[in-house]
């Protein structure tokens, strides 16, 4: 198991001033080391990402992108990547062709795909070592920008640039220019399914068809088969489930004896059924249990080889009382509850729409059951709900909540195993819980012989409308396996045959061919290639319509009255009326973010500026709208952009955060709270509220469904604005205030606030405060490397956005490389 490196926070107040540019300091001459001939290369680095890229959790952490810049396949465990000089990092077991890329996340945790480290944005050495731990690939990032790329133009073998532009898991061209997106490509395609050849779901024999257990009434059979069923030959076995063992050496089951009587071909009978015999049932906590029909070996004596049969089961949790568990006529392995019984009559249910669930279930059995499951789990319209199905133990299904259960390890190691929980955050137990996780993914993703579970997710893609089955990445299931998953799970779905299985990466597009006419698959894209434009902050305003290259934006001087067309997403943008960019954002991109606090539109549509609708209005004055169908964009009067515009500048009160400069000592945030933030700022004060809510600090997203840093400390804004005045930035900001060419020339203003942010750097850091900080963190983390990021009082203001007004940086104690005073000069200056 690779060592762990702990990354933990500490949060700088700021005051009010701030600005997205950061000075940079001079480059240290370092010796270049050795570097040897290798075929994996880094091909672009990102160590300050605002949504140019998303993981797969939905976050925007910092990005590596490698590069096989060989002819031949290599794979990627034959290789380790390193922030510093004794840490190397084994790369995930992953086969990538000849110039294919991959992408990892510098996000300090271990996961697949992820590193256990994050990417300073004031700068960052990175290498690549061989089996053999020779250097085959270093390279030093300087300090980037928001959404500033470090890239190889061409890939794989061309020179390092600092690029505006992001490419991440594409090929980079030869320039530092920006990448056309149109609509997402979907270019896997599978053989089509017809669904005249999905396999027999319903029962051939004897089947359960409708229970009443609550409170205890019937169990209703049914002979589905072309012969009669001699009954006699069967009976009925309830008992209490847990997703454990133990119950099954220890709980009796309820045995129920039919009459020896004959059901004819589609004949009904209902076995009236005691509350004696539900009891043991009523009395669990979540009401979980199961109802089997077992065919007996009636002659033990002349067979004894002959073993009981389960012909059918029933797996049940949370059952609503007063209600009825039936099997559906439109697919009849589903079962759903309904407030309405059909005992002895031809099933016609009145379907309960929603219950109460727990934190898990056996079976969808209402309408809202998925999306109870899903809250907590959503993204990007994606609702998801992890699935276990534990092979081991008659291939039992476990429907996970998204809230409670963020990974399906967790669930297995404490409901399945019974085993103590363990907090991720907690540094004495988080290398037992990663070990544990680590052997765990070895046997259920890497070894499909001999896994316990097969684990996936059940993905509803809102846009799309796609129901869908999917394996996590590097999952190495089989063929037979994933079909015969499928048609597990589906096969209890009354929506059976809306649902898919979407393969996720190239080596589950391989193994997906060999049953490709066998079930209805979809690509790993098919989900996003209709999205043709993203409609992603609403609103409605009036402006002339411009169309300015985004390269062009720094020389103009752009207003609310401007409705703005451009190539790309910019990093920043002025106060414009509206905006609409020729590639897609994320949701998380700052300027949708900057849309949604000004309450401008803004909308994602490519080649906008071609289509007629638009750019037969260029020059002219338009009313804009986006709406959650879509957008309008017409010709508007003078008249009636004036109307919105006067609306839109009614005078309003001046807003002057609250600022407490009293507290000169440092603050400890699990004592602290959000009545702090005068004296603190909004990042540090709402930190430590969250601690207030965990005191247990926990980074287990199961048990609070929010990670928190350990022992994260604040600088007070006291110490901030010592430094304001008496590096002279406070004299220039107030001369600033009264310069006429400030307020009027944009060009100028970023110039000379770029100089006001060089005072804040280049003045040195108070002795006695930089002997304090270093004191905390040698006692709190030692040499671990720790994280500084600002919070300022301004950041929660009404109608103020702080999106992207801070710097966030790493350093260590007695380190050269990342010194402390650095890291709190380069936060204090961002």
């Amino acid at each position: 198991m690779n060592s762990i490196i702990k990354i933990f926070y500490i949060t700088i107040s700021l005051l009010i001033l701030s600005c997205t540019d950061t000075p940079n300091p001079e480059p240290e001459s370092e010796p270049q080391p050795e570097v040897f001939p290798g075929a994996l290369k880094i091909n672009e680095v990102v160590a300050k990402n605002s949504g140019v890229a998303v993981d797969e959790n939905g976050q925007t952490s910092d990005w590596i992108e490698l590069v096989n810049s060989s002819q031949i396949p290599i794979n990627l465990d034959q290789y380790f990547i390193s922030d510093d000089d004794e840490n190397y990092h084994r790369l995930p077991n992953l086969e990538l062709a000849p110039k294919q890329v991959f992408l990892l996340w510098a996000d300090d945790s271990e996961i697949y795909g992820h590193l256990p480290f994050k990417i300073s944005s004031a700068g960052e050495n990175l290498s690549v070592f061989n089996s053999d731990k020779q250097l085959i690939d270093f390279i030093i990032v300087p300090a980037l920008l928001e959404n500033q790329s470090f890239s190889r133009f061409p890939s794989a073998t061309g020179e390092f640039e600092s690029c505006r532009y992001t490419s991440p898991n594409k090929i980079n061209t030869d320039s530092c220019t920006p990448i056309v997106q149109e609509h997402i490509k979907d270019d896997v395609v599978f053989a089509s399914f017809n669904q005249a050849d999905w396999p027999v779901i319903a029962p051939l024999g004897l089947a359960i068809n409708e229970l009443a257990l609550f409170p205890a009434d019937f169990i209703e059979l049914k002979n589905f088969s072309n012969t009669n069923i001699f009954l006699g030959d069967y009976q009925l076995e309830l008992s209490v489930e847990s997703a454990d063992l133990v119950l099954d050496y220890i709980q009796p089951k309820a045995i129920i004896e039919l009459n020896e009587v004959w059901l004819k071909t589609g004949e009904l009978i209902a076995i009236n059924i005691s509350p004696l015999l539900v009891n043991a049932i009523a009395l669990n906590e979540f009401r979980e249990g199961e109802v089997k029909l077992v065919k007996r070996n009636i002659d033990p004596d002349s067979a004894p080889d002959i073993q009981d049969e389960t012909i059918d089961s029933v797996m049940f949790m949370s059952w609503p009382d007063n209600t009825f568990l039936t099997r559906q006529l439109n697919a009849e392995e589903a079962f759903m509850f309904c407030t309405n019984s059909s005992k002895n009559l031809s099933n016609q249910c009145d379907i309960l729409e929603s219950r109460e669930l727990g934190n898990r279930t056996h079976g969808l059995y209402t309408p809202n059951d998925f999306s109870q499951l899903a809250l907590g789990g959503s993204k990007q319209d994606i609702s998801s709900v992890k699935f276990v199905i534990d092979i081991k133990r008659n291939n039992t299904r476990h429907f996970l909540s998204a809230d409670v259960w963020p990974l399906h390890y967790s669930f297995v190691r404490e409901v399945i195993e019974t085993k103590v929980h363990l907090n991720r955050c907690d540094i004495n137990e988080v290398y037992d819980f990663n070990f544990a996780w680590y052997e765990f993914s070895q046997d259920n993703y890497s070894d499909p012989i001999n896994r316990r579970y097969h684990l996936g997710t059940l993905s509803h893609h809102g846009n799309a409308q796609i129901k869908a089955v999917e394996f996590t990445f590097g999952d190495e299931i089989t063929a037979a396996q994933m079909k015969s998953t499928f048609y597990h799970l589906t096969g209890i779905f009354y929506d059976a045959y809306d649902w898919v299985l979407r393969v996720q990466d190239d080596s589950q597009i391989i193994t997906a061919r060999l049953i490709e006419n066998q079930l209805p698959i979809i690509s790993p894209n098919a989900p996003f290639k209709n999205i043709k434009m993203q409609t992603l902050s609403f609103g409605i305003s009036f402006g002339y319509l411009k169309y300015i290259d985004t390269n062009s934006l720094h020389l103009h001087q752009l207003n609310q009255q401007d409705i703005l067309i451009t190539n790309d997403v910019p990093n920043n943008i002025d106060f414009v009326g509206g905006l609409i960019t020729q590639s897609f954002q994320t949701p998380l991109a700052h300027v949708n973010l900057l849309s949604q606090a000004r309450g401008t539109p803004n909308l994602a549509l490519p080649n906008a500026a071609n289509l007629e609708q638009f750019s037969s209005l260029l020059g002219q004055l338009v009313r804009f709208e986006v709406n959650i169908n879509g957008y309008d964009i017409r010709v508007a009067t003078l008249q009636q952009a004036q109307d919105f515009w006067d609306s839109q500048n009614i005078d309003k009160p001046i807003l002057i955060p609250r600022l407490d400069l009293n507290i000169t000592t440092l603050v400890d945030l699990t004592q602290a709270s959000f009545d702090d933030l005068p004296s603190i700022g909004a990042k540090a004060a709402q930190l430590a509220q969250l601690y207030q809510v965990n005191p247990n600090e926990s980074a287990c997203p199961e048990i609070t469904n929010f990670n928190l840093p350990y022992n994260a400390f604040a600088i007070p804004m006291s110490f901030y604005y010592d430094h304001f005045i008496n590096s002279g930035a406070a004299l220039l900001y107030s001369q600033l205030l009264l310069d006429e060419e400030f307020e009027t020339d944009l060009s100028y203003k970023k110039q000379r606030l770029l100089d006001l942010q060089q005072l804040i750097f280049d003045f040195p850091i108070d002795e006695s405060l930089l002997a304090n900080v270093n004191q905390w963190v040698q006692s709190r983390y030692g040499k671990n490397r720790v994280r500084f990021r600002s919070s300022s009082n301004t950041e929660d203001l009404s109608e103020f956005n702080g999106a992207g007004l801070y710097d966030s940086i790493s350093a260590e104690l007695d380190s050269n490389k990342r010194p402390i005073e650095l890291a709190i000069k380069t936060v204090w200056s961002s």
